[in-house]
């Protein structure tokens, strides 16, 4: 079997926690989970809407297949007290899984200057982004931290990154993730406390949940999971995903899947030194997969493979940091990884390249020595575009910086601050070739960590596409669509960082919905309104105004709802 390939992305956090901003009810969270609780709790904690606008599907053994199946079709029926009281009864369902669709994607155009917000979760850990090539679709899955676990959620972009709306939300704790497009489908890999390293899948038309794929188990060694990664041969044959983990008994573990992503074959390298920072990417002839990690004595080791693995290191020294992370990307027979390299005072941005499919290898700075520079960093290699570089600096409170080369023997561009906001130092970055010449990046936001997208063509300036705003402090753009009969976005811009109200009123004058009462940065934002009052309850057919203030600047607009 010539037609392998690899995976990328570990990201499991370990630092200090700082607090995410509290959020309307309109972002549909549940910020009133703390800790990890029964699943029966998070679908008792929603509200009326997000009831009404979720799809369930609780992952289980067969044992209570038939306990989850009529829990399921009493919620998704609209009899929610009913499923939530089986479930209760069931305490074998307690500490299952469960993922909930969006009947309509939660959309956020939020903008911190150039910077798109992506959903509207915060204390953001880990983040994954890619791109199907024929549709152009983006897509940004997130895990986020609720008390002392981890959830995940799928965003999908299909506007170049400027808005994001979430799809699909998972429920339930989950250790580490990472996600890959391949055929029609966006994979999301995710390991659970049992020791299972799974899969779900998502249509890239629409990013809607594929509900006949269920979840599949790619790994299942009894032993939990440290780290995952998941790549796949898009780029070349179109064939197959590739699951790797570091376990936690320190042995390196490689998976690849059959066409249809529905069953599982071991192809492990000899590997038992790898302690974390995982990625992986694929690549053509001469080797398919390609791994970088962290070994047990803090060095660089990379691994590739086509028929049989061959194996380097320890190519170069890390750091005893424990958040430390690697990255591997390749390009026919060039292949390059970065990594922090500790020189006994200070860190600086190293790569290992070789041009020659692995035979031979040599190394260079990207970046100069500072406290703590490119402990978090990612590359993308893909498609002929040569290698594009995100990485941060020290800190709490962070910078983020990007840059590009060739394949071959060229020097890198200067480093371009990419980020809007200042970027959280301890969670990793993510890049990859979105178009032709053109990087989107997500990074983490301090201290709200909120989860942000920025692209290589945006760094210059501000979106061309963004409305003047005429001299004002503040512009409201109005809704679309209008008129409207299940939501509306509605958009507004501002010059500066304003305290922004933005409330509904009916014809009367009578205040409906509370929308924004917060401060909002500079740029363009939006929101959107489903027809509900403050009280959650549908509001009947007829004509609305939204109104900003802004300091003593205010404005309206009409808006006409049929129900």
């Amino acid at each position: 079997m010539k037609k392998f390939l690899l995976i990328f992305m570990c990201l499991f956090i370990t630092s200090t926690l700082w607090a995410g901003n509290a959020f309307n009810d309109e972002t549909l969270l549940w910020s009133s989970m703390k800790e990890s609780k029964p699943i029966w709790t998070i679908l008792e904690g929603m509200n009326a809407f997000e009831k009404e606008n979720s799809i369930i599907d609780i992952e289980v053994t067969n044992d209570v297949i038939m306990d989850a199946g009529l829990i399921e079709e009493n919620w998704n029926s609209g009899y929610y007290d009913n499923a939530i009281r089986l479930l209760q009864e069931s305490k074998e369902l307690h500490s299952a899984g469960i993922g909930i669709q969006w009947k309509e994607p939660i959309k956020t155009g939020v903008k911190w200057g150039d910077d798109a917000r992506i959903g509207s979760r915060d204390t953001i850990r880990v983040v994954a982004l890619d791109v199907d090539n024929s549709t152009g679709n983006l897509f940004a899955v997130v895990k986020y931290n609720v008390g002392s676990g981890g959830l995940w959620a799928v965003n999908i972009s299909t506007d170049t990154g400027k808005t994001w709306s979430e799809t699909y939300n998972w429920g339930s704790i989950a250790d580490d993730i990472d996600a890959v497009v391949l055929h029609n489908y966006l994979y999301v890999a995710y390991s659970v406390t049992a020791g299972t390293g799974r899969i779900r899948r998502f249509s890239t038309t629409n990013g809607s949940v594929d509900a006949g794929y269920g979840f599949q188990t790619a790994i299942d060694e009894g032993i939990d999971l440290r780290d995952v990664a998941l790549t796949s041969t898009a780029d070349n044959d179109d064939q197959f995903l590739l699951y790797f983990a570091i376990m936690d008994n320190d042995f390196l573990r490689e998976y690849w899947s059959d066409t249809l992503a529905t069953s599982w074959v071991e192809f492990s390298p000899v590997v038992s030194n790898a302690d974390r920072g995982l990625d992986a990417c694929a690549t053509g002839p001469p080797n398919y997969m390609w791994a970088s990690y962290i070994g047990t004595n803090d060095s660089l080791y990379v691994v590739g493979a086509w028929g049989f693995w061959s194996y380097w290191g320890p190519m170069d020294y890390i750091g005893t940091v424990s958040i430390a992370k690697t990255s591997i990307a390749a390009y026919g027979d060039t292949i390059m990884s970065t990594y922090p390299h500790y020189d006994g005072s200070y860190y600086n941005l190293r790569y290992r390249v070789s041009y020659t499919g692995g035979a031979a290898w040599t190394y260079g700075t990207i970046d100069a020595p500072t406290e703590y520079i490119g402990i978090m960093n990612d590359i993308s290699g893909r498609n002929g575009d040569g290698f594009g570089v995100v990485y941060q600096n020290e800190g709490g409170a962070a910078e983020g910086f990007y840059r590009h080369r060739t394949y071959h023997l060229s020097p890198w561009t200067s480093p371009v601050s990419f980020a809007d906001s200042v970027t959280r130092y301890n969670v990793k970055p993510a890049i990859e070739r979105v178009a032709s010449g053109v990087y989107g990046i997500i990074y983490v936001n301090y201290p709200h960590e909120f989860a942000y997208f920025d692209r290589s063509d945006w760094i210059s300036g501000i979106d061309e596409e963004t409305p003047d705003l005429d001299g004002k402090i503040a512009r409201l753009l109005g809704n679309s669509p209008n008129p409207f009969n299940q939501n509306t976005t509605i958009r507004y811009l501002l010059a500066n960082t304003e305290k922004v109200s933005l409330k509904i009123y009916d014809i009367s004058g009578k205040l409906i919905k509370t929308l924004v009462e917060d401060y909002r940065g500079p740029g363009e934002h939006s929101i959107t309104w489903y027809g509900r009052n403050n009280n959650g309850n549908q509001v009947p057919s007829g004509i609305y105004f939204s109104r900003i203030s802004v300091g003593d600047f205010a404005e309206s607009k009409k808006m006409i709802f049929i129900k």
